[in-house]
C-alpha cells in the first residue's frame, strides 16, 4: 500500500508540473491536460525516479496551438473521466480521476471500467458507477478510502482540484500509517 502511495503521490507530482507549465515568452498557462494517464505511462527508473511520460495526446490550451477537435475522444478508455469519454471540455481534474482510477485498480486489485467491449467500458466511465473500494478492500485505511472516494466523484467540483491537493493527502497518509 505505501509504495502504490509513494508512486502515485510522486506522478501527481509531474501533473502538478505539467498543469501549471507556462510559456516563458508570454508568461501564460499552457493549461495542459496529460489526457492518458494510465499504469502505462507511470514509469520508475533505475534510480527509482517516478516519470509521468507519453504527453503524445495532451491537449494545451494556449494561443496558436493545434487543439483536436472537440468531442474527439484521445487516451485509453478504462482510464478516462466521465466528461473525457463525453467527448466534454477537459481541464486538470480530468487527470487526476485517471489517477484515482489507478489508485483504485492498484489496491482492489482488478479492473474498475473495463470490458472487452469498448463501447461498454466507455458506457460505464460516462456513468461512473464506481464499487465501493472498502466492500472490496475491508481492510483498507478510513483515510485512504477517503482519498480514494474524493479522486472517483462524478462531479468534476467535488473531486480534488489540483495535483498539489491529491499529492498532500497521499503524503499524509503515508506519513501517518508509515513513518
Amino acid at each position: 500500500t505505501e509504495l502504490i502511495c509513494y508512486v502515485l503521490s510522486e506522478a501527481a507530482h509531474g501533473l502538478d508540473y505539467a498543469h501549471n507549465f507556462y510559456d516563458e515568452n508570454t508568461n501564460k498557462s499552457l493549461n495542459i491536460v496529460h489526457r492518458d494517464v494510465s499504469h502505462h505511462n507511470i514509469l520508475i527508473s533505475y534510480d527509482g525516479a517516478i516519470k509521468l511520460v507519453d504527453f503524445g495526446v495532451a491537449k494545451i490550451n494556449a494561443a496558436g496551438v493545434k487543439q483536436t477537435q472537440h468531442g474527439e475522444l484521445k487516451g485509453k478508455f478504462a482510464y478516462m473521466s466521465p466528461e473525457q469519454a463525453k467527448g466534454k471540455d477537459l481541464d486538470r481534474r480530468s487527470d487526476l480521476f485517471s489517477l484515482g482510477i489507478l489508485l483504485w485498480e492498484l489496491l482492489a486489485g482488478q479492473k474498475l471500467f473495463y470490458d472487452e467491449n469498448v463501447v461498454l467500458t466507455l458506457d460505464s466511465v460516462r456513468q461512473c458507477k464506481v464499487p465501493k473500494i472498502s466492500e472490496i478492500e475491508p481492510n483498507l485505511s478510513p483515510e485512504l478510502v477517503r482519498i480514494v472516494t474524493k479522486s472517483l466523484q462524478f462531479e468534476r467540483e467535488d473531486r480534488y482540484q489540483t495535483a498539489t491537493e491529491f499529492s498532500g493527502d497521499m503524503l499524509n497518509f503515508l506519513h501517518t500509517n508509515y513513518p
